[in-house]
Formats: C-alpha cells, sequence, structure tokens
C-alpha cells in the first residue's frame, strides 16, 4: 500500500497560474504605460502666417488657504470676480468655471465664490480636485 501512494504524488509544479498572472500584469503595465506616454507626448506646433484668438471659455479660479481668491494669476475680491466674470459671461455665454480651493479654506468663502459666479450669470461651475 505504501508503494501505490507514492507513485500517486504529485511532483510538478503547476505553472498555469503563474502565467495568467504574468499575463494579466503585462496587459495592465501595456495599458498604463500608453496612457502615461499619450499624455506626455510634447509636440512642435506649426507655425502659420494668420492665425484668430479663441477666447477660452473656461476660467479657473483659486482660493488660498489664506482665503484669497485668484483670478487669471491676480488677487481679486468677490466684488471684482462679480464683475469679471460678468464681462466674460457677456463674452461668452458658454462660460464655465472651474473652482479650486485649498483643502484648509472655509466652506463659506468657497460658496462666496461659487455666489459671485451665479450673481455674474455663470451657469456651468465645476469643482477642481486631485485624484486619490
Amino acid at each position: 500500500m505504501q508503494g501505490a501512494r507514492d507513485e500517486d504524488a504529485i511532483v510538478d509544479i503547476n505553472v498555469t497560474p503563474l502565467v495568467d498572472i504574468t499575463l494579466v500584469l503585462l496587459i495592465i503595465f501595456l495599458a498604463t504605460s500608453y496612457l502615461i506616454a499619450q499624455q506626455s507626448l510634447k509636440v512642435e506646433l506649426p507655425k502659420a502666417s494668420r492665425t484668430q484668438a479663441i477666447e477660452a471659455r473656461t476660467v479657473a479660479i483659486m482660493v488660498k488657504d489664506s482665503g484669497e481668491i485668484v483670478m487669471d494669476g491676480k488677487v481679486v475680491s468677490t466684488e471684482i470676480l462679480r464683475e469679471d466674470l460678468e464681462v466674460l459671461k457677456q463674452r461668452r455665454p458658454d462660460l464655465q468655471v472651474v473652482v479650486g480651493a485649498d483643502a484648509a479654506v472655509p466652506h463659506g468663502r468657497v460658496v462666496d465664490v461659487m455666489d459671485a459666479a451665479r450673481v455674474a450669470g455663470v451657469e456651468k461651475i465645476a469643482f477642481a480636485v486631485d485624484r486619490r
């Protein structure tokens, strides 16, 4: 009886799960490297003799941790922000606003920015966040 058991023992390593995992990891690696390479490609655009500037339809507004509101690289008050957004809204009816605020900014300060955008007539407001 002892001899029959020794002959039935499995002595080979099953590599099928190892190959499956390796292929899945390879596919994930290829997909993510393609996305990373696509985002980081730098191209030199050709020059044209006649161009027309296109006004951006999205405005980024940042609220610093100190509570300062920054629009287009300059610090503005909520009143000036509202006035500037009204002018931009007249030029671009499809104007969008992206509000980014430091995590330490009080909720009320962000609401002030949103309120200024709503009073100016902006209907599309989004929030800038970092991915986790």
